[in-house]
This record gives C-alpha cells, sequence and structure tokens, in this order.
C-alpha cells in the first residue's frame, strides 16, 4: 500500500518548472542556487569539492595513470 504522505510532496505536471528539464536550464537552476548560499557555506562547498578532486586524483596516481598537475599532492597521513 502506497504512503499518503508521498502524494502530498509531488506535484503535478502544471505546476513544474520545465525550464530546468533541460542542460541549460539545470545548469542555470544550479547557479541560482549557489548564489543563494551564504559566503561561509560556499567556502565550505569549494573546499569539499577539492578534497573530493584530490582523492581521486591519488588514486588515479596510485594506478599509474595521468593525473592534472593542477590538483596537489595531499600531504602524507600521519599515522602515529
Amino acid at each position: 500500500m502506497m504512503d499518503p504522505s508521498l502524494n502530498e510532496s509531488r506535484t503535478s505536471a502544471d505546476d513544474f518548472d520545465w525550464s530546468v528539464a533541460t542542460w541549460e536550464g539545470n545548469r542555470r537552476q544550479q547557479h541560482l542556487e549557489f548564489l543563494r548560499l551564504p559566503f561561509r557555506r560556499k567556502l565550505e562547498i569549494i573546499e569539499q569539492l577539492g578534497e573530493v578532486s584530490m582523492f581521486f586524483a591519488e588514486r588515479r596516481r596510485a594506478r599509474g595513470l595521468p593525473v592534472d598537475p593542477r590538483i596537489p599532492v595531499p600531504p602524507p597521513l600521519d599515522r602515529s
């Protein structure tokens, strides 16, 4: 049986903004949402993206694959 609260959260096709259903519209919406964020949250997101970038770069280095030289090598973990 379907949860009745799920119906409340759904919108009809008439209420949906179809301008965000394209690649360009989605990208524009992402930019607008980012612009609305407080400065501190923007910095947190940028730092997290940098960490993700370094994580994947390190995985590529470990497998001997080429890595964009602009991505810094993370410092070694202190295991003491």
